[in-house]
């Protein structure tokens, strides 16, 4: 026996009933609405039960109705025109799998503007960030009239994220403390159906730096350092000489107070 989880793409876990259409497909009903699995996923997943598969879901925004434990009669069936029958303690509901409405158009994706430290900056011109910001917002949307809550978003920011982060439905992106510097922020979403735009949007801003954060700032520290340095090798050089000189000073020998003439030596006959 292998186990198909939320670790597989179940979006919840508490099911009831499955049953397959006449194209394979497993539909199975769970707490959170009805769920299509089709048969190219499910081999996959039989041949790997580890692999996430993908999966649609069909919920509240779709027009279905979420599942409930508290019938004991058959929860699904299919017709012999091939629609399916799922019913629960207080409906029935029927869904025709040669009739799904699938939306091929992929959303329009935007970038809104950029938030630091709650002032607001307008994303049609280059941001310029101000110093110091702690709290950096960048807001996005994907207009969609089919389902629009559904639509689904993933972004990167170069130059900071490794890969692309995953936004579900949320259209904000949320970054702390980013270091001065260039960046540039990608979006991208899909619609209802799991169509992504492939070219999605993108932002430059650049993050100011304060002034000691600055190159400038930087090698006129290295400058003063090294003049401090030299200004210390050269009243160091000045100290010894002083000291050579007063030591030579004190070294000198002291002359003789009385000269004695040399002896002379006369011979006689």
């Amino acid at each position: 026996m292998t186990l198909f989880s939320s670790d597989n793409g179940l979006p919840c876990p508490e099911t009831f009933n499955a049953i397959r259409d006449n194209h394979g497909a497993l539909w199975i009903y769970t707490r959170c609405g009805l769920v299509r699995i089709a048969e190219p996923e499910w081999a996959k997943w039989i041949e790997n039960p580890h692999v996430a598969v993908s999966v649609m879901t069909l919920d509240a925004l779709d027009g279905a109705q979420a599942g409930t434990g508290s019938f004991s009669q058959p929860r699904s069936s299919k017709a012999p025109d091939g629609r399916l029958w799922f019913v629960t303690g207080v409906s029935a509901q029927v869904l025709d799998p040669d009739r799904l409405y699938k939306n091929a158009l992929p959303p329009p994706v935007y970038v809104e503007g950029v938030v630091a430290d709650h002032k607001r900056f307008d994303a049609t011109s280059f941001v310029k960030v101000p110093p110091l910001s702690r709290d950096l917002e960048i807001d996005y949307t994907a207009p969609s009239f089919s389902v629009p809550q559904k639509v689904r978003f993933r972004y990167m920011l170069e130059g900071h994220d490794r890969e692309w982060q995953d936004a579900g439905t949320r259209r904000q992106a949320f970054y702390t403390d980013l270091k001065p510097r260039h960046y540039r922020f990608r979006v991208t979403a899909c619609n209802s159906s799991g169509v992504w735009n492939q070219t999605g949007a993108s932002l430059d801003f650049v993050v100011l730096p304060a002034y000691y954060q600055t190159i400038w700032f930087r090698e006129l520290c290295v400058l003063a350092f090294f003049t401090l340095l030299w200004a210390g090798y050269r009243m160091r050089v000045q100290q010894l000489r002083e000291q050579e000189k007063k030591f030579a000073t004190q070294s000198k020998p002291c002359r003789p107070w009385l000269s004695l003439p040399t002896p002379r030596v006369v011979a006689r006959s």
